[in-house]
């Protein structure tokens, strides 16, 4: 004779994937197996939920690391987005000698201010 898992069980087993608590929702499958080993759905979401738990681990590590790196991330980033903005602006600076008071490009769309 086979149990079956109580109703309730299984209502929480549903109610904690569509709430993404993957920990409850894989301590909840693990009882549903004892009551029905041969249970369809919590077969079937095992491997699932494991992977989901697995996925949200390692991008929490990564997260963290993130959060230790990011002094030395920003102060490389500073650096380059300041020798990046220097860069334009010797490529600019040719053009505005360029396009002197005296020629007719310098004011144009300026004539309304």
């Amino acid at each position: 004779m086979t149990r079956k898992a109580p109703n309730q069980l299984l209502i929480e087993f549903v109610t904690s994937l569509m709430s993404e608590d993957y920990v409850t929702a894989k301590k909840l499958c693990e009882m549903i197996l004892i009551y029905e080993p041969t249970n369809k759905e919590a077969l079937q979401f095992q491997p699932l939920i494991n992977e989901k738990i697995q996925l949200d681990e390692e991008r929490e590590t990564e997260e963290s690391d993130d959060d230790t790196d990011s002094d030395d991330d920003s102060d490389d980033d500073d650096s380059d987005s300041s020798s990046s903005s220097t860069s334009d602006q010797e490529q600019e600076e040719p053009k505005a000698k360029q396009t002197g008071p005296g020629n007719s490009h310098c004011c144009h769309g300026k004539e309304g201010t």
